[in-house]
């Protein structure tokens, strides 16, 4: 049966191995009740034949004591030795078919075992298809949104959303009332907490690429599983973020257009008047500091980041080993003394001048901040769906397929080590018991082999 490359191919395939195993199964154990019903027969046919015998052997025996003459008593030791030799060969058969019944009881035993497994793996496999279906249709279901209406035209639909009136005049409104530098500042802080999450997630991808690697590498089969079913979900994740993320987004950043399209003023003449009272070289200097100390805060929160994933990478082998001296710890820490001393720098700068910004900063009041977060974030969202080209969906669409095709690979390959450590167990056992019994007769062959019995 040729490798899958779908999880519902997979479970298709193992429900149909199983259910083929159970039928050759059942056969066998119908043949197994049919030879214990001989072997049965052939005992008792056996156990009559040589009680037969010793019969006829003890009335030879008789004769032979009450013989008259020397040729009557040649001619009854001549048939006597016949009978013993017989008797001989029958105990030979009974011993055949005493193992005869022996072996066919064993290899119902073994079937009977075999068909139990096979009846719990054929319950898991109708439950895996069960959910594989499930899933390949939500699966196929967010492929499908990715590149269908309103995905397929969201890039140019936020670039028209960009060049529109409504989206300049909201833009107009924030500038009119916010110096460059204040605005400058304010868009640094938004950004840098776009960086620190875009850092967690990708601190996070990391920590699974790090554990991924450690299953493939040495977990077997089954961690193999568990490594493709990770890079699925991953890429799973990846494409929901899009098809639902970026319709959502869309969505939000038009409302909070329609939102600040409404607003007829930012300030008002009071506001606006403090606000261009303290825009002044040292409120603008105090801005330029801020913005430096944003820069050098995501620098050295990357910088202590990388130096979590090196110290990680170097302990996955063996988490209880010495890394101090690991080059790449080594390096990662240097990145971050160099990051934090520039930090502490960057802050010692700021604070000096903090109370500058801080004064400009407050003449603009929070809902007035909240109007300046809701264009700046929808103008990062949309410049972002508009940069997203189709072949970045594409590629979304397609570590989807590759991923699921190297799932159903593995779930395939941990199914056949299944199966062949199961048969190997009941072949051991097997084996097992067939010494057993061979030992138990040992002895009895042993004197009927050396007689020649057999």
């Amino acid at each position: 049966m040729a490798t899958p490359t779908t999880v519902l191919e997979y479970a298709e395939n193992t429900l149909l191995a199983t259910t083929n195993a159970r039928a050759a199964a059942q056969a066998e154990s119908t043949a197994a009740q049919e030879a214990i019903a001989q072997a049965r027969t052939d005992l008792e046919d056996a156990t009559a034949a040589l009680k037969e015998t010793e019969l006829d052997l003890a009335g030879k025996r008789a004769e032979l004591a009450q013989a008259d003459t020397p040729a009557e008593a040649a001619t009854l030791a001549a048939e006597l030795a016949e009978l013993v030799a017989l008797q001989r060969e029958r105990q030979a058969e009974l011993l055949t078919a005493r193992e005869a019944l022996a072996d066919a009881l064993s290899s119902s035993q073994r079937v009977a075992a075999t068909l139990t497994r096979l009846r719990s793996r054929l319950a898991r496999a109708e439950a895996d298809l069960a959910a594989a279906t499930r899933y390949a249709d939500t699966r196929t279901a967010i492929k499908d949104a990715a590149s269908a209406p309103p995905l397929d035209t969201i890039a140019a639909d936020a670039d028209a959303v960009l060049s529109g009136d409504e989206f300049s005049e909201a833009e107009t409104l924030i500038t009119d009332a916010l110096p460059e530098r204040l605005l400058a500042a304010a868009r640094r802080g938004y950004e840098f907490q776009l960086a620190r999450m875009a850092s967690a997630r990708n601190a996070r991808r990391a920590a699974e690429d790090l554990l991924m690697e450690e299953l493939e590498a040495n977990g077997g089969v089954d961690a193999l599983v568990v490594r493709r079913q990770m890079e699925l979900a991953r890429a799973e994740r990846d494409l929901r973020d899009w098809a639902e993320g970026a319709a959502g987004a869309f969505r939000q950043a038009n409302q909070l257009l329609a939102s600040l399209g409404a607003t007829a003023q930012l300030l008002t003449p009071a506001e606006l008047a403090g606000v261009q009272n303290l825009d002044d070289t040292p409120a603008r200097n105090a801005a330029d500091l801020r913005i430096a100390l944003l820069d050098a805060r995501e620098t050295a929160n990357t910088a202590g980041l990388e130096l979590e994933a090196a110290t990680s990478a170097a302990l996955a082998p063996d988490p209880l080993a010495d890394v101090s001296a690991d080059p790449a710890v080594d390096a990662a820490q240097t990145v971050l003394d160099t990051a934090t001393a520039a930090l502490n720098t960057a802050q010692d700068n700021y604070d000096a001048e903090a109370e500058n910004f801080t004064a400009w900063s407050a003449e603009v009041p929070d809902p007035a901040w909240r109007k300046v977060m809701a264009f700046v974030e929808l103008d990062t969202t949309l410049r972002r769906i508009r940069d997203t080209e189709p072949a970045d969906v594409t590629a979304l669409v397609d570590a989807v397929n590759q991923a699921e095709a190297n799932l159903a690979a593995a779930l395939d390959a941990a199914e056949i080590h299944a199966r062949a450590i199961a048969f190997l167990e009941e072949y051991v056992t097997l084996a097992e018991d067939r010494e057993k019994r061979y030992a138990a007769t040992h002895a009895e062959r042993l004197f009927s082999a050396l007689r020649g019995d057999e």
